[in-house]
């Protein structure tokens, strides 16, 4: 009973690495700095300057079209990226500006058609 409780000790103790590992092709969230701390917050949309997304037309992440972009309003104290305030159907939405990128006229958001426009 002994050499199989130190066999299992033993795995359980080897294991306890990989288990803290995230699994591959994930990525993890870096830490977020202090307001306070003179770093620059990432926006969540690159190098790109959010309100140029004003006046171009939304697309979803599975390439529908949403609408208008009618306004940006990016968040000063995250680095959540704040929002893009979309036109659709006569409704309006706000659609996460974090990952959103530029193609021409067109931006795409990370989310896609149904989950846009479910608000």
């Amino acid at each position: 009973m002994k050499p199989l409780l130190i066999a299992v000790a033993l795995a359980a103790s080897l294991a306890s690495p990989v288990l803290s590992q995230p699994a591959p092709g994930t990525a993890t969230q870096p830490a977020v700095p202090a307001l306070n701390s003179g770093e620059e917050v990432d926006s969540g949309v690159g190098a790109t300057d959010p309100q140029s997304f004003v006046g171009r037309v939304a697309m979803s992440a599975d390439g529908r079209e949403i609408g208008p972009i009618r306004e940006a309003e990016m968040a000063s104290d995250t680095s959540d990226g704040g929002v893009l305030v979309v036109e659709h159907g006569g409704r309006t939405l706000r659609l996460p500006a974090a990952g959103a990128s530029v193609a021409g006229e067109r931006v795409t958001v990370s989310s896609t058609f149904e989950r846009a426009t479910a608000n």
